[in-house]
């Protein structure tokens, strides 16, 4: 598993080197046209306002600029619907790799038919994954973010369902058919989270926001897995930990869809506007504005000297020229 999960980073970096291509940064814009002819002059104006945004994003007032965007720009919240996976996701590794566990009348480990059980629990989760965004795409419109949100929303309670079903499963065969439709919920809500925030997030703070997703989501799986370990030593069963998932998506079930249904994040009428797919507010800081403009104008005086001066050396050149011929 190691060495496929490396060549597949491997060939998809190598596609990325080789075939794309552009710049894909997200730049403040600005309201005045600051754009210089010289394309030498352009790109020293382009780096030192990057580095004037890296700086910014890594001191107190841009970290207080992306708090104060999440906060007013009406969809913040999104930012832990990935969490909510990997929360709901946590006792999943401990418990499929127990009930996939064959153990030989002594007690032993019967290792050939516990990796064939275990292929196929990954098979049939890793299908469900697959099938998931599919699925929830016969009822949702990227158009209208609400739809999607909503499919987030179904995901968690099939996502439930798949717990529940997985605690009242009579066999492995049919712990297999419950952690497919887990499967479903946890690849809808992982794909369409994201989703939702690639169109609703202003592009100035896409990054930003991601990495914050991001953080949220690793720390979310971890809290989760830290939970179920403990309470496995402990001696609760994996039958018993499949309830411990199907309470956790309840829980997460309940906020999310108060949240839906009041009218919040992707339910609000304004990002579903088709004239406006992102009406959020951008607050952008002062400091980086003030420093691409400060550096824009100097540029651009630099420039105009460099031709003066080069119109004065031409004219002397000139002047010289006729005097020599004279």
């Amino acid at each position: 598993c190691y060495i496929l999960d490396s060549l597949t980073y491997f060939v998809s970096s190598s596609i990325m080197l080789t075939c794309v291509s552009g710049n894909f940064r997200s730049q403040y814009k600005e309201e005045e046209d600051t754009t210089i002819d010289s394309e030498d002059l352009s790109s020293t104006t382009n780096s030192k306002s990057t580095i004037g945004q890296i700086c910014c994003f890594f001191s107190c007032s841009g970290i207080c600029d992306l708090y104060k965007y999440l906060v007013s720009s009406g969809c913040g919240m999104l930012v832990f619907f990935k969490a909510t996976e990997s929360l709901i996701w946590g006792p999943g590794d401990i418990i499929g790799i127990e009930i996939a566990t064959v153990r030989n009348a002594d007690g032993s480990e019967n290792e050939e038919a516990s990796s064939y059980r275990m292929g196929l629990y990954y098979c049939w989760m890793g299908f469900g994954v697959f099938m998931g965004p599919f699925l929830a795409n016969l009822v949702s419109d990227a158009t209208k973010p609400v739809t999607l949100q909503l499919s987030c929303c179904v995901a968690i309670f099939v996502t439930m369902q798949g717990w529940l079903a997985s605690y009242y499963a009579p066999d492995f065969n049919w712990f297999l058919v419950a952690q497919f439709c887990c499967g479903i919920g946890f690849g809808t809500l992982r794909s369409y989270s994201s989703l939702l925030l690639q169109l609703l997030i202003d592009d100035g703070f896409l990054g930003r926001v991601f990495s914050v997703e991001y953080f949220f989501y690793v720390l979310a799986e971890t809290f989760s897995s830290s939970v179920t370990g403990p309470l496995y030593d402990a001696g609760y069963s994996p039958k018993q930990l499949c309830l411990l998932g199907a309470a956790l998506a309840f829980a997460t079930l309940l906020f999310w869809t108060s949240y839906h249904f009041c009218g919040m994040g992707a339910a609000r009428p304004e990002f579903n506007d088709a004239c406006h797919p992102k009406k959020s507010k951008v607050f952008v800081n002062d400091s980086v504005d003030d420093f691409s403009k400060e550096a824009t104008t100097q540029l651009r005086s630099s420039a105009d000297d460099d031709k003066s001066v080069g119109s004065r050396t031409y004219s002397r050149r000139a002047g010289s020229k006729e005097a020599t011929t004279q």
